[in-house]
């Protein structure tokens, strides 16, 4: 699992995208990508995103994306990358490990 906190921003997207590359190129059977701590996505997080979203449809399938609730909930609603982003609902498990902030 990779998780990620603050703003998924320019300054922050391409070391996540890096992040993201090395795991897809990893074998690892799957790869879930927590932003549950996110407070803010600009459109260079959301490029990141649908980018490692097509690279694992074309690898796999294997990237899925728990985007937790508020803003960032929210920005994908309303840009809809949704469509072409494998969200999936927080697992409990995930959930439940969290650290505090």
């Amino acid at each position: 699992m990779i998780r990620t906190q603050g703003e998924l921003d320019i300054a922050t997207a391409p070391m996540l995208e890096s992040v993201l590359l090395h795991a897809m190129h990893s074998g690892a059977p799957s790869i879930v990508l927590d932003l549950g701590q996110v407070s803010f996505i600009d459109s260079m997080g959301l490029r990141v995103l649908v980018s490692a979203a097509k690279e694992s449809r074309n690898n796999g399938d294997r990237l899925h994306i728990e985007c937790g609730s508020g803003r960032v909930r929210q920005m994908m609603e309303i840009t809809a990358p949704d469509r072409s982003l494998p969200l999936v609902e927080p697992t409990v498990t995930a959930t439940a490990g969290r650290p505090s902030p």
